[in-house]
């Protein structure tokens, strides 16, 4: 995930919770002490906010400040994310499996393995 994404998750985050919680940009950014116009590019995705600023806008909604930068669950980078892993998975079982019949091929002339 690059930098530009992220700031798109936490613009829409922040949009939708801001709107969830019954706030309008004026009044969240009031609260938090920013000004509305540095309130509308986070929402709008132009400007980061500061680790200040961020635990300040998560605090004002109640929330901890990770939950404005987690992809929704309807995000396509969280199904990215699950393709990614399950196609990790995969690739880690083709190998083990790969790995277990070469073992057993080269083992097969010695015979079984003494138990003591």
């Amino acid at each position: 995930m690059q930098g530009s994404e992220l700031l798109e998750i936490l613009a829409a985050n922040l949009r939708s919770m801001r709107r969830e919680a019954g706030y309008s940009q004026v009044e969240l950014a009031a609260r938090v002490g920013i000004s509305t116009g540095y309130m509308c590019d986070i929402e709008n995705g132009r400007k980061w906010p500061s680790a200040d600023t961020l635990v300040a806008l998560s605090t004002a909604l109640k929330l901890d400040p990770y939950q404005l930068i987690l992809p929704s669950v309807d995000s396509p980078y969280l199904d990215r994310h699950r393709a990614i892993t399950s196609f990790s998975q995969h690739i880690k079982s083709a190998i083990e499996n790969s790995v277990d019949e070469a073992y057993e091929s080269f083992m097969k002339p010695y015979g079984p393995l003494r138990k003591d």
